[in-house]
């Protein structure tokens, strides 16, 4: 038959092992065997691999961010690193798979984050560090030109205008003229922006 035996390694030295099957049965000559194995310390650290990637735009204050971790063995937690600072942790963690970790209430601004792991001997593995922001505030802007109600008497008309945001440094603005957008423009954050369009078109 077949016959099992759990050995534990916990508080066991490390080094070389001998276990010696011995089988006995009346009437039967002596059967005996031997395996010799080793005890060696886990120092493999789990592999971190972030899936959100780098310089994400955000314009929700709850943030999901999902990576990928495997172990030789097993994970024992995760936690997500926010400005140098520990954020949250969670615990179980599927090794070997996608997992994810989520922030409430996460204030407006850049965010430097990374996600270390470790596993059940303590080995600490480390993702690389990206950056995300958190943006819930529209941009606003102030229309210089053409005034409100002005007579032109020319159809090359210029536009002026200065749009302002609480993080963006580079905006994508549309002028849209009777419903229709005429042209798109990139905008400097509090600088004044002019663009011609001929409204004829």
């Amino acid at each position: 038959g077949i016959f099992a035996f759990n050995w534990s390694t916990a508080n066991r030295g490390i080094g070389n092992y001998t276990a010696t099957v011995i089988a006995n049965q009346t009437l039967y000559k002596l059967g005996v065997d031997y395996y010799v194995f080793i005890v060696s310390p886990d120092i493999t650290k789990p592999e971190v691999n972030l899936v959100t990637t780098n310089n994400t735009w955000l314009n929700n204050v709850n943030i999901t961010i999902d990576f990928n971790v495997s172990d030789t063995n097993s994970v024992a937690n995760c936690t997500l690193i926010f400005n140098d600072n520990i954020n949250v942790t969670r615990s179980p963690i599927t090794n070997n798979a996608r997992n994810n970790l989520t922030v409430n209430n996460t204030a407006e601004g850049a965010y430097y984050w990374s996600v270390n792991c470790s596993d059940a001997t303590g080995n600490i593995g480390n993702s690389s560090t990206q950056q995300l922001y958190v943006d819930i505030t529209k941009p606003g802007f102030n229309l210089s030109a053409p005034q409100q109600g002005q007579v032109l008497n020319y159809t090359n008309v210029d536009f002026n205008f200065t749009v302002y945001d609480n993080l963006d440094t580079i905006l994508l603005c549309n002028i849209t003229i009777d419903g229709s957008v005429s042209a798109t423009v990139n905008a400097t954050n509090r600088s004044l922006k002019n663009t011609t369009i001929d409204v004829t078109q």
